[in-house]
């Protein structure tokens, strides 16, 4: 089969005939789900999985589904994952995370994936912070600030641990709430963990 012919602004397209007319709400669904990576006691990196509504679902199958096996191949990927990168610019992955009120940068992505579940396209990678943070200082905050996302956490688990001893941290996710530091717009997802002195 010929490959499809993709590119990025291609993606922004698909997101944004998905969005009302008048872009004052967002009306593209994508639900995460948020993985804080632990070692020795401190957080290395985050971990997201993005799922997409079905219309963009379809275009991304349609777009970077180049045998058309209803997959993604591992020759694949790099044209999916690039396109992504290109759209939630100049952010990383929609992604800002801050380790006691000061932002932790440069978010370093590493182990892009993509999977599809009933016609679902799910993408999964990691983002690795420059240092080692304990984990209590940690937040994590996900906006679109082009406002065709309507970024929401999954329904039960939102949010994951790895490396941690179970019950060490409690999650609090707080819902599209104003910007902490007054820069102005929403924040759909912010993530802080009250966790158990060491």
């Amino acid at each position: 089969m010929t490959p499809r012919r993709h590119s990025a602004a291609g993606l922004a397209l698909a997101l944004l005939l998905t969005a009302s007319p008048a872009a004052a709400h967002p009306e593209s669904p994508l639900v995460v789900r948020l993985l804080i990576g632990m070692e020795a006691r401190q957080a290395t990196y985050i971990g997201e999985i993005w799922s997409f509504d079905a219309p963009t679902s379809a275009w991304l199958l349609d777009s970077f589904d180049a045998d058309g096996s209803g997959a993604f191949e591992p020759a694949e990927l790099p044209a999916l994952q690039a396109a992504v990168e290109q759209n939630v610019a100049p952010s990383v992955y929609l992604t800002r995370v801050f380790a006691a009120g000061a932002e932790a940068k440069p978010l370093k992505p590493y182990g892009f994936h993509a999977s599809v579940a009933s016609g679902t396209v799910s993408i999964a990678f990691a983002l690795g912070l420059p240092a080692p943070v304990a984990p209590g200082d940690v937040s994590v905050e996900l906006a679109d600030p082009a406002n065709f996302l309507a970024i929401q956490p999954v329904d039960g688990q939102p949010v994951v641990f790895r490396g941690a001893t179970p019950g060490t941290c409690v999650p609090r996710l707080t819902l599209n709430a104003p910007d902490p530091r007054g820069e102005g717009g929403l924040v759909a997802v912010r993530l802080t963990l009250a966790c158990a002195a060491p």
